[in-house]
């Protein structure tokens, strides 16, 4: 989970959001994990829940909240999608650097198939040593990619993933 603010905001971590409102989706975890770091931090706010992202977005567009609390992924791809390039490049509008969750993520694998999970896990810290999966990652994220888990031994197969430059005007 992650907050979405407005481009100059004062707003860099939870106790900054004391007194204010903040947006999220309704239904979302996103309200039970502001409120736990709100908590935390020993300040009050007021949540919006909107139906929508993009709803929740246009309220802080508009001003009427400081914040829109979410899932962070879900915030850096709505960004991207409205300007066309990543959420971290968008004009007025940034995702904070700081993680209210972390959630892992995860591969899943056909059962029983060990070499075809050996050749991922490999493939993903081969390109990792070469700095292929932080070129990746920076694509998406504006922050520092994750280290990864050393699987033992060395890749059976090579295979190799060319990272294509984007072409002029494209984000």
């Amino acid at each position: 989970e992650g907050l979405l603010v407005r481009a100059g905001t004062p707003i860099t971590d939870v106790t900054n959001l004391g007194g204010q409102q903040v947006a999220v989706v309704e239904g979302s975890e996103s309200r039970e994990v502001l409120l736990a770091a709100a908590r935390d931090a020993g300040v009050s706010l007021t949540v919006l829940p909107k139906p929508t992202l993009e709803a929740a977005i246009a309220l802080l567009e508009e001003g009427q909240v400081v914040a829109v609390a979410g899932e962070r992924a879900d915030l850096l791809l709505a960004l991207s999608r409205a300007e066309g390039g990543p959420a971290y490049a968008t004009p007025g509008l940034g995702v904070l650097p700081l993680r209210l969750t972390r959630v892992p993520l995860a591969l899943g694998l056909p059962p029983g198939d060990s070499a075809f999970r050996d050749l991922v896990n490999l493939t993903l810290q081969a390109m990792k040593a070469e700095g292929q999966f932080d070129a990746l990652y920076a694509l998406w994220f504006d922050d520092t990619p994750p280290a990864l888990e050393v699987w033992p031994g060395a890749p059976y197969r090579t295979l190799r993933l060319e990272i294509a430059a984007p072409e002029e005007g494209e984000g």
